[in-house]
């Protein structure tokens, strides 16, 4: 590239390096804002932190050395400098995406062989100093990361469902986006184009890959808690009790019956008695073996499935979410919390006095079952 275009790709490096570190902050964000829900799929986020954040600001410093460096030591600086952050970024993204948990998503030893690749890779490029080698292993290297990094993305949006599949979809395509400039533009390939294609295509580069970070950061805005696979098959019912009253006041069901079954089942006043009594008592022998009105049960044992309970905070403490489900999950418990207080922050005036509705909590409460389906559209 002349001389005369240095001064254009000035203010887009920089640019460049101010979005991807927005990212990386916001990934870390999205990490910490949800750690304490004990998720490990949410290590996706952190994953996600590292590459974009070491891996750009490889990225700039090698854009930086084409375009501004002339000195052949520091250049060559530069280049080994480059190349270790771009190798923190791939490394430390595999180590996390290399767990035992993530098998459900990828078999874990392909990443483990591609992280594997990529440190060889890596180690060859920091001592070799034959130039033309050099370039394959860079070329080899990106090659590889972009085809597993697509790989990796296309797989968890196929186990995604909701908002979360729709914004990794668009997070996709602004990684293609900037895989494929970072590909073909931040280095030349003479082998692959003519002096005056390459030209546009480095004339092009930054603007693009910038184009390609407004989509990931758009889209992984205000990003819903990474939940894990196939959390939703497990659930199968859904129980708000009124323990002051013995009585089911809302109920739920994410499983397709027979509809006259169930209003026959919402109508029984024995099931709700045996079921909601059941639980009450179950949380006084509880409370009676531990001496502590305090104990509360969060899960019993119906069968051969479970049931998952969450008490009522503050004011409403007389009410008991349960929910049953196949197998226990730490994705389910936090949906349920936030059923929980999605439940009190809209009927809260409601649930001050039951007693004023008195048979007619299917009605009052009818609307809420949309809710539910909105927590399960967007996780």
């Amino acid at each position: 590239m002349g001389n005369e275009f240095k001064d254009f790709h000035y203010p887009f490096i920089f640019i460049v390096l101010i979005i991807a570190y927005q990212i990386s902050a916001y990934c870390f964000y999205l990490y910490f804002r949800y750690k304490k829900e004990k998720l490990k799929i949410n290590n996706i986020s952190l994953a996600f932190a590292f590459l974009y954040g070491f891996g750009f600001t490889g990225i700039v410093i090698r854009s930086i050395n084409s375009y501004y460096i002339d000195d052949l030591l520091l250049s060559n600086l530069f280049i080994k400098i480059s190349h270790i952050s771009i190798s923190i970024a791939v490394i430390l993204f595999l180590l996390i995406i290399s767990q035992k948990y993530y098998n459900e998503l990828i078999d874990i030893r392909i990443t483990r062989i591609v992280l594997f690749i990529s440190v060889m890779i890596s180690i060859l490029i920091f001592i070799i100093n034959d130039i033309a080698l050099f370039e394959i292993l860079i070329l080899i290297s990106l090659v590889i990361g972009g085809l597993y990094m697509l790989f990796f993305h296309i797989l968890l949006i196929q186990k995604s469902t909701g908002t979360i599949r729709n914004r990794l979809l668009s997070v996709l395509i602004g990684d293609i986006i900037i895989i494929f400039i970072v590909v073909i533009g931040t280095e030349r390939h003479p082998y692959l184009f003519s002096s005056d294609v390459q030209d546009i295509i480095t004339l092009l580069s930054n603007p693009l890959v910038i184009l390609g970070q407004l989509i990931v950061f758009y889209s992984i805005y205000d990003f819903p808690i990474f939940l894990e696979f196939n959390w939703q098959e497990n659930i199968l019912n859904l129980y708000i009790l009124d323990i002051n009253r013995l009585k089911i006041i809302f109920q739920h069901n994410f499983i397709k019956v027979n509809e006259e079954e169930l209003i026959s089942k919402q109508n029984s006043k024995s099931h709700n008695i045996i079921f909601s009594g059941g639980i009450i008592g179950m949380e006084k022998i509880v409370s009676a073996m531990t001496k502590s009105k305090e104990s509360k049960i969060e899960k019993i044992r119906q069968g051969e499935y479970l049931i998952l309970l969450n008490q009522g905070e503050n004011d409403f403490n007389f009410l008991t979410y349960c929910i049953l489900v196949k197998k226990d999950m730490v994705s389910i418990r936090y949906v349920l919390k936030l059923i929980k207080n999605e439940f009190t922050k809209l009927y809260g005036s409601i649930l001050q006095d039951l007693k004023l509705i008195e048979d007619k909590e299917s009605q009052i409460f009818l609307e809420f079952n949309q809710i539910i389906e909105d927590i399960f559209k967007t996780n």
